[in-house]
């Protein structure tokens, strides 16, 4: 997840942005990069998540899912 997909995801969940005078995008009170290594983070909890509900039926699959966090 990328912070462009990070912060589309915040304004969808009801965080408002602002631009300052050199259009970069700000929130009061919340570091862009910390909202970006939580996403992440989140991404990679919900992967392995679903890796364990794979693995009993398909070993392989879950791997795979599994490789995803490794490009994060």
């Amino acid at each position: 997840m990328n912070q462009t997909d990070t912060l589309e995801l915040a304004k969808q969940a009801g965080i408002e942005f602002r631009r300052d005078v050199f259009h970069s995008e700000y929130c009061d009170g919340v570091d862009i990069d910390d909202l970006v290594a939580f996403a992440t983070l989140v991404a990679k909890h919900e992967r392995e998540a679903c890796a364990l509900m794979v693995m009993p039926l398909d070993e392989s699959l879950a791997d795979e899912i599994r490789e995803r966090n490794k490009n994060d």
